[in-house]
């Protein structure tokens, strides 16, 4: 019998055809032992990291002092909790549909049509995701608040109105606010959609005698639909598990949320862990079915109809172009560059509320945040060793998983993946609250120490690291491997003459992704960070928790990490594009 050709690299005694590689040693000795050796350590790993804690966390939601309890649960069956769940799902329904709606029509138009400009809007459509949600939220503080507000006080200046038109401490607030700061997500999912959708619909459609609104409507829209429903649902998960909307505006304006009232239960003396831990039982489920139904949304079957390529052929609009070029710069002047400029301004003047000018702006809260503030030099020293280590760890751990899943047939290694994956529907607060209940007491006792936070930001960020070395992997052709094999190429060489190089890139994109990610991460920071163990994100939560006086400096620190975060985002963003062509 031939044996059929393998196309991959024996990984633990096993080959990709699932049949165990005629290889000595201690596969001989031990042969199913070794065999699952390449599934079995990182299944344990995980589930040490991920599964142990939340499971600890679900188990805590049904005990107190006196043992298994319901209690916690007839919590759930209050007015308190009606009230915050109401504000928790109209705040992400909210952002959803108009960060959803938003990032698709900008997608659309930058990636189908003549838009003048369109490389440039594409850029500025991508900046807020480099801005941090703290950042974001803060901002627009600064300039939509009633009666201190930047933007506010500059419209009732020049239309010479009595009362300011804006307010960003209300729910519309919060709901534009978040929206401004999430539509990214949807313009990066759906331009890729329309990138590769085929053309020849449409223009079947116009030649069939169709206006462009209607084939828009009915062609070109349904095409896409799948990957704006996965926007959608992403945005909603997105929205209803962030903490820095709700943390500052939402305190503000005295509108509870979820993930502010689990800190909230943990914040006081005593913690109150049966609210706390019930409360992340019930964000978790939420966004773990959210999760779920995105996936068998995208893992379903499609109708769209696409080349594999990018195509070329781009609606011309006529003057219409002009009219969407003017409603793409207000909407990027408003939603995009405003709070960057507010940001910038409020730092740089004296003090907060005074008007900005030549004459008295300062760079003293930039000076007084590097050399006179009692821990934010530290708390940047934290948040990039922090950052580094485990975007290094992540690149490491998850590329040899993408190995053992894509290149082997080992028994077990759709396990792996999903457990690889699941992280991604676990909440920042989630994994605070799972932590700190399970690592407060020996045998292992984390609480306190800087590595609960290194755990934390691994577990974080472990989707988004395996996805990128995952995709990477998938684009080598596995005919390189099966010409090493031919050849006699040890395993080892293999890997890091072929197939190291060739998912490098990749890999590097998921090492700053989860880079950024970990210096922008403020609910589990939040949580679990102790005194000399700040982040950035900590130390800007802090200087807002102190009152007026300190925003000004809290906006200093804001701009810099703004610029060490935009830089890299724009960067993986290039070479993507790059990649792709």
């Amino acid at each position: 019998m031939v044996e059929r050709a393998n196309r991959t690299i024996s990984v633990g005694g096993w080959r990709s055809n699932g049949l165990p590689s005629a290889k000595r040693g201690l596969g001989a000795v031990f042969p199913k032992l070794s065999r699952g050796l390449p599934v079995t350590l990182p299944l344990l790993v995980l589930a040490a990291l991920v599964l142990y804690p939340v499971a600890g966390l679900i188990g805590s939601s049904f005990l107190d002092d006196k043992g298994f309890t319901l209690a916690n649960y007839e919590q759930l069956l209050s007015p308190r909790f009606f009230n915050i769940m109401v504000n928790t799902v109209t705040l992400g329904l909210g952002a959803a549909v108009i960060a959803t709606a938003a990032g698709t029509f900008f997608a659309w138009l930058c990636v189908c049509t003549d838009l003048p400009l369109r490389k440039v809007f594409t850029i500025l459509h991508i900046a807020p995701y480099g801005l941090p949600t703290i950042a974001a939220a803060l901002s627009w503080l600064f300039l939509l608040t009633p009666k201190a507000g930047l933007f506010n006080r500059f419209l009732v200046w020049l239309f010479g109105l009595e009362h300011a038109p804006f307010n960003i401490l209300s729910m519309p607030g919060m709901i534009w606010a978040l929206s401004t700061h999430l539509y990214p997500w949807a313009f990066l999912l759906t331009s890729g959609a329309f990138a590769t959708m085929d053309r020849s619909l449409e223009d079947a459609a116009r030649m069939g005698g169709a206006s462009r609104s209607k084939t828009f409507r009915k062609i070109t829209v349904p095409l896409v639909m799948p990957s704006i429903a996965a926007a959608f649902i992403l945005i909603f998960t997105i929205s209803i598990e962030q903490f820095s909307i709700g943390g500052t505006i939402g305190v503000l304006a005295r509108i509870p949320i979820l993930p502010v009232e689990i800190y909230r239960s943990i914040a006081v003396y005593p913690p109150d862990w049966g609210f706390a831990t019930t409360l992340s039982v019930a964000l978790l489920l939420i966004t773990s079915l959210l999760i779920y139904l995105q996936n068998r949304l995208l893992a379903g079957k499609s109708f769209v109809t696409v080349t594999g390529r990018e195509t070329m052929d781009r609606v011309r609009l006529g003057w219409w172009r002009w009219l969407a070029f003017a409603v793409s710069l207000v909407f990027v002047s408003f939603a995009v560059l405003l709070p960057y400029i507010g940001m910038m301004m409020v730092s740089l003047a004296p003090s907060l509320g005074v008007d900005l000018t030549l004459e008295n702006f300062t760079f003293k809260h930039y000076a007084y945040i590097f050399t006179e503030h009692p821990f934010v030099f530290r708390s940047i020293t934290n948040s990039f060793l922090l950052a580094a280590a485990s975007a290094t760890i992540l690149a490491i751990f998850t590329l040899v998983v993408a190995v053992v899943v894509k290149r082997t047939q080992i028994p077990g290694r759709g396990l792996l993946e999903y457990m690889s994956r699941w992280p991604v529907a676990i909440p920042g607060s989630v994994i605070a609250v799972s932590l700190l209940y399970t690592y407060i007491r020996p045998p292992v006792q984390l609480v306190g120490t800087i590595w609960i936070l290194l755990l934390a930001y691994v577990i974080r960020n472990l989707p988004y690291a395996y996805s990128a070395a995952y995709a990477g992997l998938a684009r080598v052709d596995p005919t390189l491997e099966e010409a090493a094999r031919i050849h006699s190429t040890p395993p080892r060489r293999t890997f890091f003459r072929i197939i190291l190089p060739l998912t490098l890139p990749s890999v590097m994109a998921g090492w700053v992704i989860a880079f950024i990610n970990s210096l922008r991460e403020l609910p589990a920071s939040l949580l679990l960070f102790s005194s000399g163990n700040e982040t950035i994100s900590v130390a800007i939560y802090e200087m807002f928790e102190e009152g007026a006086f300190q925003l000004p400096n809290a906006a200093a620190l804001m701009t810099f990490l703004s610029v060490i975060t935009v830089i890299p985002a724009m960067i993986v963003r290039a070479r993507a594009r790059g990649g792709a062509g």
